[in-house]
């Protein structure tokens, strides 16, 4: 018997599979995206903050108009300054200064300018320009503000753009034919502006500085001085640190070496391992006792002081550059010409002084001090060789 076929089984209809729907990923909030990464860099962690700025900045890339990208850029700027990367904030500010020139966005502004015044890698007449351009949209603002406070501010912000200008011109075009009345009219007006800042004052100083005009830069650091020596630790009045080190640098050249040295005990007292406050501190003492012979702008002060005044600032600036040195060397600082200075310094005050004493870090006595002997009535110190 044949077998049997088997029965096919009637075919059911089947209704296609549709796609699960997918929802389309959200793009990511660019404003949300930046105040995360405002935040990270506010608490001192620009590693953190570098992705959600570039993500926003990838984002706002494709918003128009090409402005929308200036908060991101100029934040890209300051994490990269935070970083320990110039050449990136460089990049990142030019990048800015390219999208919004004349400085209308609150985003970018005069601030971009001045930054990138600051990191150009040619400086000189670059950072001239980028100089100039800040102090013109800075002026420009001034015009505009409707608030007595705002244009106060920008005042202010405009004198020490100006200052800045004018050490500029100081430092890396001093040959430059229009150096010097350049230099004069843009203290002026810094002056003009805000005649209650010491920076303008310490710029006018430094002017008469490279014009051997040195009692006239006293007459304006003493001004300087008297605007807020007396003020509080703490008050916004008082210079910033960077501020009262050129301060005393200034003092040192111009024969100020007492006030120099209170303002870095100040300086000292707030930031312990300031390596540049120790040593001016141990400078200006060197000079005040005579060393060197005090250079042009002590002329006349150091003849004023007795022997044994003399000697003490000697031995306090042992104390100060030795501090100094153990500083540098701690922390690898890189300035080889001070250090050279401060070996330099060092050697003289053992030769005057004779050798540290071990554990107390004072001088060993008088050594080197006494006075040599007569020769056909010649009774000279050694401290009149210094």
């Amino acid at each position: 018997m044949a077998p049997s076929r088997p029965t096919s089984k009637p075919k059911t209809h089947q209704t296609p599979r549709r796609p699960k729907h997918r929802p389309t990923p959200t793009a990511p909030d660019p404003t949300q995206l930046l105040e995360t990464a405002t935040a990270h860099l506010h608490a001192s962690s620009p590693d953190l903050a570098l992705p959600p700025a570039l993500l926003a900045l990838k984002t706002l890339q494709f918003l128009p108009p090409e402005t929308n990208t200036l908060p991101a850029l100029t934040l890209l700027a300051s994490i990269h300054l935070a970083l320990g990367s110039p050449e990136g904030a460089y990049t990142y500010y030019h990048l800015a200064s390219t999208l919004d020139p004349t400085g209308t966005s609150p985003s970018s502004g005069a601030e971009t300018f001045l930054w990138l015044a600051q990191l150009s890698p040619t400086g000189g007449e670059e950072s001239l320009q980028y100089l100039e351009k800040a102090c013109a949209i800075l002026r420009r603002q001034i015009g505009e503000a409707t608030e007595e406070e705002d244009r106060e501010a920008l005042r202010e912000k405009l004198s020490t753009a100006l200052c800045s200008t004018t050490e500029l011109w100081m430092t890396d075009l001093p040959l430059h034919p229009s150096a010097e009345p350049s230099c004069q009219t843009l203290v002026t007006e810094a002056l003009l502006l805000s005649p209650t800042s010491p920076t303008p004052l310490q710029t006018l100083a430094s002017i008469r500085i490279s014009q051997s005009r040195f009692p006239e830069a006293r007459e304006a650091l003493k001004r300087s001085l008297e605007l807020w020596m007396a003020l509080e630790a703490g008050d916004e009045r008082r210079p910033e640190m960077a501020g009262r080190i050129g301060c005393a640098r200034l003092l040192v050249e111009v024969g100020m070496g007492e006030e120099a040295v209170e303002v870095v005990e100040g300086v000292v007292g707030e930031e312990e391992g300031c390596v540049e406050g120790w040593y001016l501190g141990g400078w200006g003492m060197w000079l005040l006792g005579g060393g060197d012979g005090g250079g042009e702008g002590w002329v006349g002060i150091v003849d004023q002081m007795g022997e044994e005044e003399r000697k003490g600032f000697m031995e306090g600036s042992r104390e100060w550059m030795g501090r100094c040195l153990r500083l540098i060397e701690a922390e690898g600082w890189e300035d080889e010409g001070m250090r050279e200075h401060v070996f330099e310094i060092l050697g003289k005050l053992e030769g005057l002084l004779g050798p540290e004493e071990d554990g107390d870090g004072e001088g060993d006595g008088d050594e080197g001090w006494e006075e040599d002997e007569e020769e056909e009535g010649d009774g000279k110190s050694e401290m009149d060789d210094v």
